[in-house]
């Protein structure tokens, strides 16, 4: 990894060892309309659907547990969020991902075998025929902060990273800045199982007690732009972090 920006003062983190937990992730675009504004009448049907569907998941002896989230804020410059000319933006395609159902199960394997219960059948074509796009990621976890607790409310974080080799490295040394500044606490960073099933390398996840916990930090702390910024346009990262509710 290319290290533009350190800063000695921000110290190591001690990640926790991979959970050998599995994960399923559906994301899909549903509405055209900014997320600030209310839902249209069939994501909002939508999502009472899915939420019962969770439910029904959650029965399954090899599900740990199903969270549905529902999109509030886009961040600004999707793709290539810290690019500084037009020539720098590069990356996975721009996607809107404004509902996200995130299923944990006891195994990778297990993840996988959700194709064969009724309920995620239902869940998956249900979300598919109001959808644009979607994406069905198996995956396992490959980093870990801490387990991201659902319950409680909070803004959780999605953010999609595109393939690029230092991907890892540079959420690792991401991670140091927003432990140390935002006093984040949990992230569970996914990799699909079959690194060539998806569009997507790794997706992080992770969640902060309220807004103003880590957004004055992005929006006035220069470091972020330096320190995470153009770190990851040394090294060709490119992401795309949406914020969500869960429902």
């Amino acid at each position: 990894m290319q290290l533009v920006h350190d800063d000695p003062s921000i110290p190591r983190v001690d990640l926790m060892a991979a959970s050998a937990e599995g994960y399923r992730l559906l994301a899909a675009e549903v509405d055209r309309r900014p997320p600030m504004l209310p839902s249209s009448v069939r994501k909002r049907a939508l999502l009472r659907r899915l939420r019962m569907l969770a439910r029904q998941l959650e029965g399954e002896p090899q599900v740990i547990e199903a969270a549905v989230f529902d999109a509030k804020f886009f961040v600004p410059g999707q793709g290539a969020p810290f690019s500084r000319t037009p020539e720098d933006a590069r990356g996975p395609s721009q996607r809107r991902f404004d509902v996200v159902v995130l299923v944990r199960t006891t195994a990778p394997d297990h993840a996988a075998e959700l194709d064969a219960g009724a309920a995620w059948t239902e869940l998956s074509a249900l979300v598919r025929s109001v959808s644009r796009h979607t994406i069905d990621v198996v995956a396992r976890n490959v980093r870990r902060i801490g387990d991201v607790p659902h319950t409680g409310g909070g803004v959780f974080l999605f953010n999609f990273f595109d393939n690029t080799p230092e991907v890892l490295p540079v959420w690792e040394h991401s991670a140091r800045w927003f432990v140390a500044k935002t006093k984040l606490d949990n992230s569970t960073v996914l990799q699909p199982v079959d690194d060539t099933a998806d569009e997507y390398a790794v997706i992080n996840h992770a969640r902060w007690p309220s807004w103003h916990a880590f957004l004055p930090h992005l929006l006035l702390r220069p470091s972020f732009r330096r320190y995470v910024g153009d770190n990851s346009m040394a090294n060709g990262v490119t992401a795309q972090p949406i914020l969500y509710r869960q429902r």
